[in-house]
C-alpha cells in the first residue's frame, strides 16, 4: 500500500544524519498517533497521523507496515513507558506503599491510554496490557509484593497472582470509565485486604 502514496520525507543523505532524522520521525509519529487514536479511536486515519507527524503517510506504512503494526508500536510504546515509570518506585522504603503508587501510576495511564488499548485489541475489552509474568513491570510489582510481605505489611497467605485477577479487573473498568473515581476506592480495597493489621 506504501507504493500508491509519495513519500515527501526521504532523504538521500547517508549514514547518521538519516539515523537521526529517522529516530526523530519516529518520536513525531509516535506522537502524533497518541494524539489522533485518543481523540478518534479505531476511526484514526493514517494519513491524519502523517499528517500531524508532519510527515508522508508512506513513511508511515514503510516503518509499520499498516495501522495494526501502528498500534501495536504504540501499546509497546505505552508499556516501556509504564515500565519506566513504575522503576523508580521498586525501591520505596515503604514497600507496600511503593507498590500502591505503582498501581494508581497503572490506573492512571489506563485512562489516557484507553482508546488506544481498545483500538489495537479490536475489541471493547482489551485485556491488562503489559501485565504478563515476563515483563519488567510485572517484576518491579513482584519485587514490592515480596519486599512487603517479608516486612510484615502484606498477609502470608497471599500472592500477587492471587489480587492480579482484581488488578486487571480495575484496570478494565477504567478504560471503559475513565472519569469514575471509585477505580481509587477500589485500589483502597485491595489494600485493606491483604494488609495484616
Amino acid at each position: 500500500m506504501a507504493d500508491t502514496y509519495s513519500d515527501q520525507d526521504t532523504n538521500s543523505a547517508a549514514g547518521p544524519a538519516l539515523r537521526a532524522d529517522a529516530a526523530r520521525n519516529l518520536a513525531k509519529v509516535l506522537e502524533a498517533g497518541r494524539y489522533v487514536v485518543a481523540r478518534d479511536g479505531a476511526d484514526a486515519q493514517m494519513e491524519d497521523i502523517a499528517q500531524h507527524a508532519g510527515v508522508g503517510v508512506a513513511t508511515i506504512y514503510r516503518r509499520f507496515g499498516s495501522k495494526q503494526g501502528l498500534l501495536e508500536a504504540l501499546v509497546a510504546d505505552s508499556t516501556r513507558n509504564m515500565d519506566q515509570r513504575a522503576r523508580p518506585y521498586a525501591d520505596s522504603a515503604d514497600a507496600l506503599q511503593g507498590l500502591l503508587d505503582v498501581l494508581t501510576m497503572l490506573l492512571d495511564l489506563a485512562a489516557r491510554d484507553r482508546h488506544l488499548l481498545i483500538a489495537q485489541a479490536g475489541t471493547p475489552y482489551p485485556a491488562a496490557s503489559g501485565i504478563t509474568p515476563d515483563s519488567e513491570l510485572y517484576a518491579t510489582l513482584q519485587h514490592l509484593f515480596t519486599r512487603a510481605q517479608q516486612d510484615g505489611q502484606i498477609r502470608p497467605d497471599i500472592t500477587l497472582d492471587t489480587i492480579q485477577p482484581l488488578i486487571t479487573g480495575m484496570i478494565t473498568a477504567t478504560i471503559h470509565h475513565p472519569d469514575d473515581p471509585t477505580r481509587h476506592t477500589a485500589l483502597g480495597v485491595i489494600d485493606r485486604g491483604i494488609r495484616t493489621d
